[in-house]
């Protein structure tokens, strides 16, 4: 894969963990819902640890989105930093390497010059 192919391929990829890391949130949230509608069975007391329990759970997903999100959009604006920082580095090694190659012929007309004939 080139390096176009991989940054589509990491968007694409984040964005489906995304979506159904969401998805997960609103099943979980879902599962609290059906809890109250119809757990007639249970005492209060068991719904209540029920629902914190799929709270918690649903509550730390969506933390774990949201600032893996963030975490990525930070890698891929330090990639970027580095991308420019690469390229400026490879621009000026270009511009050392043309001046060497200048004084290079400077120094070779230089030394026809004081050859002696």
């Amino acid at each position: 894969m080139d390096e176009g192919e991989l940054k589509r391929s990491f968007a694409r990829n984040r964005h489906f963990a995304d979506r159904f890391g969401k998805l997960i949130v609103v099943g979980l949230s879902l599962d609290i819902v059906f809890l109250l509608l119809f757990a007639e069975t249970e005492s209060w007391k068991e719904i209540l640890a029920g629902i914190f329990a799929t709270a918690v759970i649903a509550v730390g997903l969506w933390v774990e989105i949201h600032f893996g999100g963030k975490a990525e959009d930070d890698a891929l604006n330090l990639q970027q930093i580095s991308d420019q920082k690469i390229a400026e580095a490879d621009a000026r090694a270009a511009e050392a390497n043309q001046k060497a190659e200048e004084a290079r012929l400077e120094l070779a007309r230089l030394a026809c010059r004081m050859a002696p004939d």
